[in-house]
């Protein structure tokens, strides 16, 4: 288990959640084994004892995860409930509880996977494994960049937001990395042997997250060779594709399938229809962003409905629709596949952007990377940050 706590504690570091040496991780192992002492140990341990977890997390982000989610849970009532894909269908809501008491994170915490204090501080937890306390711990930190920028923005053009406001903004957006870069080389088909497309797919899972284009544990992959559908599986982070890829035979005459990604469907149906080999999809910050932008006003859809919007919404000339995660009546692929005939890349409402490749990944990577920084500078220049 000591191994576990290192591995997630060293991949928080590495994509920039935390500052080294700021997160306690505790994971059961017989009895609770912690990463470094720390006071709040003993709350923690009574919580892997009251609750069914077995790995707990909590730590103050790094920037500009913190002053975000400061930010957001200092005016926050007792939950916060952001409108990105991740949130909704996996935390449902984030608890916010005014301290690090026993008492108050039992309740938050025995029926939702983490939450946050008042001061800005994160706590996830995993009721298997210290990477199950890792992603809710990225989720949760992904789930504030996307609600604290998206709020600015509605609010920015509405013309409600106070000097103040803009001063803070002004100094958290300072934090925020330079935006991914295109023409990253990867391999080139054709590729002549299965292990060349495996190889290849793992390339550009590890490639799309050490660029900072996407989180790792954000997203899947997927190459035609053949008569098959090799996709990575569910949950498997991008950067550690090694041996969890699943050949899906597109005739459907195996049932390896049922460990991949739960985006099959929509993989699918674009290697199928299209002239293309290689599917990437991720959920880039800023595409997720500007898909929760919608003008158009007294729309019947505003608010919970949005995500099953029916409508077709562009962003210089890059298309965001609306779909579910699955292959039900208003599924991704249902939504994704009439644009692919025409775009490299489609965003999905509050959920990420879908790219493709005619031969390799070179392509899909390229046109995520150019969306993402399409948004990015929409959303800087409509925020008029100088």
């Amino acid at each position: 288990m000591e191994s576990l706590i290192e591995k997630y504690e060293g991949k928080l570091i590495e994509a920039n959640l935390v500052d080294e040496g700021k997160a306690l991780f505790g994971a059961v192992n017989v009895k609770p084994v912690w990463n470094r002492s720390d006071r709040r140990t003993a709350t923690l341990a009574r919580l892997l004892d009251d609750l069914s977890i077995v790995t707990i997390i909590c730590a103050e982000p790094a920037e500009p995860y913190r002053s975000m989610v400061k930010h957001i849970a200092a005016s926050s009532g007792d939950c916060v409930k952001p409108h990105d894909n991740e949130t909704r269908t996996f935390l449902h809501d984030i608890p916010v509880v005014g301290g690090l008491t026993s008492l108050e994170l039992k309740s938050a915490l025995s029926h939702r996977k983490g939450a946050v204090s008042k001061e800005g501080i994160v706590i996830a937890t995993g009721t298997v494994s210290p990477e199950q306390a890792y992603v809710t711990f990225s989720s949760i930190c992904f789930a504030f960049y996307v609600k604290y920028l998206g709020d600015y923005l509605l609010r920015a053009r509405e013309g409600n937001i106070t000097r103040r406001e803009q001063n803070i903004f002004r100094k958290i957006v300072q934090k925020i990395p330079e935006g991914p870069k295109g023409d990253v080389r990867l391999m080139r088909a054709p590729f002549e042997s299965e292990q060349k497309v495996l190889r290849a797919i793992e390339e550009a899972g590890a490639k799309t997250v050490h660029s900072g284009l996407v989180d790792s544990s954000f997203g899947n992959i997927s190459y035609r060779y053949g008569g098959i559908l090799y996709i990575s599986q569910t949950g498997c982070p991008l950067d550690e594709l090694a041996g969890h890829i699943d050949p899906c035979p597109l005739d459907g005459s195996s049932c390896v399938a049922i460990t991949a990604s739960s985006e099959l469907p929509a993989h699918l149906t674009i290697v199928t229809e299209n002239p293309v080999s290689a599917v990437l999809h991720g959920h880039p910050k800023f595409s997720v962003i500007m898909s929760l932008l919608c003008e158009k006003a007294d729309c019947n859809q505003r608010g919970t409905r949005c995500h099953h919007c029916p409508e077709v919404r562009y962003i210089e000339g890059i298309p965001i629709v609306a779909g579910d995660v699955g292959a039900g009546l208003r599924g991704i692929h249902r939504a994704v596949q009439p644009l692919m005939a025409k775009h490299r890349g489609v965003v999905v409402y509050g959920h990420g952007v879908f790219s493709t490749g005619r031969y390799d990944f070179n392509e899909a990577y390229d046109e995520m990377a150019r969306i993402e920084n399409t948004c990015r500078n929409r959303y800087f220049n409509a925020t008029d940050v100088s």
